[in-house]
This record gives structure tokens, C-alpha cells and sequence, in this order.
């Protein structure tokens, strides 16, 4: 079974991760463990769109971890997203860096659209670099969307064209709000449709229709 045909029956997500395991042993605990996606999280949102708020959570610095780590530690994300909800309901958090440049949100990576520039996302060295935002990239060459990995700052971010979420299991999402001020007009941009199309071309099915599919599933 393909990847696309096992998400598009439904299949639950599988993480597979290891620990050093015991002490003195010298072998690692391998673990495996999944879930149903919950697409009911997300399905409107490709049509509606996030509000997200900027988080007084930092991103966990090099000298904590390597950015580059895929760690099981969250408790960032969590508080981040936490606080977000308090600010506003259904909101996803996004991170700064120490230096207060813009970093990521919670499990995704942020992309940001400017007209006269194209695709932003910050540099690999301040981010957990996804998956998912080389598929943008990648898409992005194939439509001639310039792309670059740059620091960008909070007003960058509120004042874009379009800004965009990339993880693993939405594929890409739009985000209309940040702190309570619109993006843009406030609801899904074009460059945003034009990749989400070109996602769902590149895996053989339609990524927002799967999510609305399967969003009231038992």
C-alpha cells in the first residue's frame, strides 16, 4: 500500500522513537506507538483558516538542545499553545527564538508570503526543519514561487500577504489572523490554493476533501 492510499483509508498514524534505554546496558528502547488522525481538528481550517498568537514561550535555544533534534520533550509546545488558547480560542501558538525573531509554531513549520518576494521561512539553524517544508519548497520550484530561508521578525509576519503552517499530518494550513489582527483580508490566499492544489496533485488525492472526509469518522 502507498502512503497516499493508506491515508486516504483512514489509517492511524504510526511514531516509531528511541530512548538510551538502561543504564549500562548500551542498548537503546525502541518504542512504537499510533492513533487515529484527528482530522476534525483541521478540516474547516483549510477553508477558513488559524488564528495564531505569538507566544511569550521561546523556542528551546541550541545550547539546551540541537534545533535539529526531533525531541520528545514538548512541554514548550504545550505551554505555548496553552497560553495561545487563552488568548484566543482555537489558536495556535508560534514561537520566537531568543533574539525575538520568529521561529516556529507548535509541531509546524511557518512559511511566510510576500508578493514581492515570495516564500519566507526561517533559517534551518533556528528551526526543527519538517518534512513537510521541503514539500513546499519542492512544490514552490515547480509553480516558480521563489523561496528563501530568512529571519523573519513579528511585524513581518502580521503585515504578510499570506502566512502558512507546514506539519506533517495537515499538510499545509492557512493562518488569517495573528494576535487578533488580520492577515491580509483574513481569509485564505491564493498562493496558499495554489500550493495546497499542487500537494494534492503530487500525492493523488484531494488533501482538504481526505480531511473533511474523514472528520466525523467514528
Amino acid at each position: 500500500m502507498s502512503i497516499a492510499e493508506a491515508i486516504d483509508t483512514g489509517k492511524p498514524v504510526v511514531i516509531a522513537f528511541a530512548t538510551p534505554g538502561v543504564v549500562g546496558t548500551g542498548r537503546p528502547t525502541v518504542c512504537v506507538h499510533g492513533w487515529p488522525l484527528r482530522f476534525h481538528e483541521w478540516a474547516a481550517a483549510y477553508e477558513l483558516g488559524l488564528p495564531v498568537v505569538l507566544s511569550d514561550i521561546r523556542q528551546v535555544p541550541d545550547n539546551c538542545w540541537p534545533s535539529e533534534l526531533k525531541c520528545r520533550s514538548r512541554m514548550h509546545y504545550y505551554l505555548a499553545d496553552r497560553q495561545a488558547a487563552q488568548r484566543k480560542p482555537g489558536a495556535r501558538a508560534i514561537l520566537l527564538d531568543q533574539e525575538g525573531y520568529v521561529a516556529e509554531s507548535t509541531t509546524a513549520n511557518v512559511l511566510v508570503y510576500r508578493e514581492h518576494e515570495g516564500l519566507s521561512t526561517p533559517p534551518d539553524e533556528h528551526v526543527l526543519v519538517g518534512i513537510s517544508l521541503g514539500v513546499v519548497h519542492e512544490l514552490a520550484g515547480r509553480l516558480g514561487i521563489p523561496f528563501m530561508r530568512r529571519r523573519i521578525t513579528p511585524d513581518e509576519l502580521r503585515t504578510a500577504d499570506e502566512v502558512m503552517l507546514a506539519s506533517t499530518s495537515v499538510c499545509l494550513l492557512p493562518v488569517v489572523a495573528c494576535d487578533g489582527q488580520k492577515i491580509d483580508d483574513g481569509r485564505p490566499g491564493p498562493t496558499f490554493g495554489r500550493l495546497l492544489a499542487a500537494w494534492s496533485e503530487l500525492v493523488g488525492l484531494d488533501v482538504a476533501a481526505q480531511a473533511r472526509k474523514f472528520a466525523t469518522r467514528k
